[in-house]
């Protein structure tokens, strides 16, 4: 019997605690954003090839992605991404910095990192599936003391990307 009344308290505390979390995370002001990343235009690309092998890539990528969002703040605006790719015959990995460039002029900071799986090729083409984990770290203006976690998925060719992502954020 006192293992049941032990039991039920610690029921009943967790119960509690778990409601007072959920309250909290409620009166942060957390928002939960999402949209659509596609590729706008290639900056700078170096390549090189380690020479272990022939199909191995290593690149240097900056580039510039258009983003679209239900959220007004976060709708119309461009991402500048500095990256780091590393590629194999199957796939691979990336990691890299965005600065998403608000329309108020303000820019958020993200970091991601994920990684990729080759696709069947179709017209001679490689295609790869993307997808990886973000993390806000920060921003001028509004968005100076952003902080949040998302995650993204995608595909990506020689011609562009079209990435899906959501994040839960705070600012």
């Amino acid at each position: 019997m006192k293992s049941f009344a032990k039991l039920s308290v610690a029921l009943a505390v967790t119960a509690i605690v778990a409601v007072f979390i959920s309250a909290s995370a409620q009166g942060t002001g957390i928002k939960n954003i999402s949209g659509t990343a596609k590729s706008k235009r290639l900056i700078s690309q170096t390549i090189l090839f380690p020479g272990d092998n022939p199909k191995h890539v290593i690149a240097t990528i900056i580039s510039e992605n258009s983003i679209s969002s239900s959220n007004p703040e976060w709708n119309d605006i461009v991402a500048t991404i500095y990256e780091l790719s590393d590629q194999g015959p199957d796939g691979g990995s990336h990691s890299g910095y965005m600065v998403l460039h608000h329309k108020n002029g303000d820019e958020s900071y993200v970091k991601f990192d994920g990684i990729d799986k080759k696709v069947e090729e179709k017209s001679g083409l490689r295609e790869l599936t993307i997808e990886g984990k973000a993390l806000s770290t920060g921003g001028t203006g509004k968005f100076k003391n952003i902080k949040g976690t998302g995650l993204y998925k995608g595909k990506a060719n020689a011609m562009g990307s079209i990435i899906n992502w959501q994040m839960a954020v705070e600012y």
